[in-house]
């Protein structure tokens, strides 16, 4: 069946088109929780094209690689130096991962270098400065099988881009900290921590009470941005959120627990956490050494009926998802 195309100016991305469907389902907003764990089965979108460009030659990390389809393996396809593939998913990182399997058949084996972290591995504090592999390999992380050559740590400084896609959302602020600090440990001067954080769950929040829950928490993101308040209006968990609002009571499904978190990213939750990151840094008397360099909305390409289909406000379409670039600075 022949799809209506439609063309997008974007002032970052440029012009590019994309295909309109009809209801949410072929959109792909209907696969909860599955394969995906926590969210939508994603397509890959236009800004995840941009990122891989900057792969090529370059020594690479994804954090929550999945199987690799989305990014690990079209680097090394594209002809990455060194790509390191982190998960919390055992299976994912594991031999007989096909993403193994994939990189042998591109003679790409020694490229691919896996590491196994439990969920939990960001709250790990610590006080100085911290090197990639204790950020990485501490009394937090479960070693999956040394055997199988897992969890080979990148050198300190030694990486040219970070890419985390749609993970960081779904966990807490001190997580998102503990990220920055990864970045640091992990980029060379110059280096970049490329994050794209899908927010599907926007038209949820609208849903929910007519748009005064989202508009609630778009002032309060402001207010972290501004240092007024501890965390940001968009981090939903039912005990230490601003809203006390839950995933799971958002979007109806209480197969997604209680415990579920999602952090909503817009340009003054990143601001905030920036700030918030700086202070850490402060006193731990480490240099702060990320910038954003970049940051827009866009909505992939399946995704564009979604915004169609409801009568939310023109200020809340087309934020599927957020991308932001921040950059190491000497």
């Amino acid at each position: 069946m022949e799809r209506k195309r439609e063309t997008i100016i974007h002032q970052q991305l440029g012009s590019y088109d994309q295909t309109v469907f009809d209801s949410v389902e072929e959109a792909g907003h209907y696969k909860l929780a599955s394969e995906g764990k926590y969210g939508w089965e994603m397509p890959a979108d236009t800004a995840t094209e941009v990122v891989l460009r900057h792969s090529i030659g370059k020594n690479v990390m994804e954090l929550g690689c999945g199987w690799g389809n989305t990014f690990t393996l079209p680097a090394l396809e594209r002809g990455a130096s060194e790509v390191y593939a982190i998960d919390i998913t055992a299976e994912h990182v594991s031999e007989k991962s096909p993403m193994v399997s994939i990189a042998e058949s591109l003679g790409k084996s020694d490229h691919l270098h896996r590491i196994l972290v439990r969920p939990q591995w960001w709250h790990t504090g610590l006080l100085r400065e911290p090197t990639v592999k204790e950020l990485l390999r501490n009394h937090n992380v479960d070693v999956f099988n040394p055997e199988e050559n897992v969890n080979e740590t990148p050198p300190d400084n030694s990486l040219d881009l970070l890419f985390a896609r749609h993970s960081i959302q779904f966990g807490t602020v001190q997580s998102t900290l503990r990220v920055f600090d990864l970045a640091s440990a992990s980029l060379k001067d110059g280096g970049s921590f490329m994050s794209i954080n899908f927010t599907p769950y926007t038209n949820y929040l609208y849903k929910f009470d007519n748009g005064n829950t989202i508009s609630h928490i778009s002032e309060m993101n402001r207010q972290f941005e501004d240092g007024k308040i501890a965390v940001p209006g968009g981090f939903l968990n039912g005990q230490y959120g601003p809203t006390g609002l839950t995933l799971q009571k958002v979007v109806g499904r209480e197969d997604l627990g209680q415990e579920s978190t999602f952090l909503y990213f817009d340009r003054p939750t990143i601001h905030g956490l920036l700030d918030l990151w700086r202070e850490t840094r402060e006193r731990r008397s480490l240099p702060s050494d990320l910038t954003l360099n970049d940051d827009y909305y866009f909505t992939p390409d399946r995704i564009a009926q979604f915004n169609k289909l409801y009568d939310g406000p023109e200020d809340i379409q087309n934020k599927e998802n957020y991308f932001f670039q921040l950059l190491k600075i000497a």
